[in-house]
């Protein structure tokens, strides 16, 4: 029997949402590709995001920015944190254990994440930089990061 996990997942253009998913390879393949990456200089706290880095290649739209947050349980702003990188395609947030298996968020992480990845982005390049904007529901935040702030393209 295959456990299941609870999780936050994030699709383009749609709001984040909780789902409840089988915790084996051929579930998480139906959710990100068969390719799944994991952001292992992103986890904190027991915490880590799982999506297909093919993705960022393969022309699928960009999803989520991904900020350096002082610490992800003091969710604030993303305007306040500087700029890691953008995830493309699908993307789950879920648990680790201590022997580094998934596990389900807690309820107060579920909320946290939630609430962290809650509404689209749009991910554009522009002249001078990348050009974030947040379809919140009748505000756009604008969230403009410069070339000299993006790490990878130094």
């Amino acid at each position: 029997m295959t456990d299941k996990i609870k999780v936050v997942y994030c699709k383009p253009n749609e709001r984040a949402q909780i789902i409840e998913t089988a915790n084996d390879y051929a579930s998480l393949c139906n959710l990100l590709g068969c390719d799944i990456s994991t952001t292992m200089d992103l986890i904190t706290d027991k915490i880590v995001i799982l999506y297909n880095d093919e993705c960022k290649f393969d022309g699928s739209k960009p999803n989520r920015a991904i900020f350096q947050e002082d610490k992800l349980t003091d969710f604030k702003t993303k305007r306040k944190h500087q700029f890691i990188d953008f995830i493309a395609g699908n993307f789950i947030i879920c648990g680790l254990n201590e022997d580094g298996e998934l596990i389900s968020l807690s309820e107060k992480q579920l909320s946290q994440y939630l609430k962290l990845f809650l509404y689209p982005e749009e991910i554009s390049m522009v002249e001078t930089g990348i050009l974030i904007v947040r379809f919140r529901e009748k505000i756009l935040d604008l969230i403009p990061v410069s070339w000299a702030d993006v790490e990878w393209f130094n």
